[in-house]
């Protein structure tokens, strides 16, 4: 296997373990603001233990799914190296949201939302010049 993928399986199998380690130290009702379920999960610190832990999991569970999906998935290829295929929008976005999270299970800064908004944000001004860049292939083809 790869070094990130190696780095990936560390995550899914090191954080949902320190989350529960450190059982004592989440907050009292985790403020799910940009996990999987937002607002869903606010309950008291016993059930919402577990639910942090399955959700720590679940990011790197998927960031090594999307290591293997096949070729074919990669879309079209842009000449421009800020520009990102959709693909690897979703990997940054997850690798991006896992951290969001894992932060936000244990401490309550605003900060830490404002920035979670600011990465989807980008993100998703990615998805959308691709998407322009597509339309505009699209044009020029149909001109020729």
């Amino acid at each position: 296997m790869q070094k990130r993928t190696w780095f990936f399986v560390g995550l899914l199998l090191g954080q949902p373990l320190l989350v529960y380690l450190l059982r004592g130290q989440l907050l009292p009702a985790v403020p799910v603001h940009f996990g999987w379920l937002p607002n869903a999960w606010n309950q008291v610190a016993t059930q919402n233990t577990w639910v942090a832990v399955g959700e720590s999991a679940l990011m790197p569970l998927l960031l090594i799914a999307t290591r293997y999906l096949p070729a074919v998935i990669t879309m079209i290829q842009t000449p421009h190296w800020w520009l990102l295929p959709p693909l690897q929008v979703w990997r940054w976005w997850l690798f991006g949201a896992n951290w969001f999270v894992l932060i936000s299970l244990f401490s309550d800064f605003a900060v830490v939302n404002a920035a979670w908004q600011v990465w989807t944000g980008v993100l998703v001004i990615q998805l959308l010049a691709y998407a322009g860049y597509i339309m505009w292939l699209h044009w020029q083809k149909s001109d020729a």
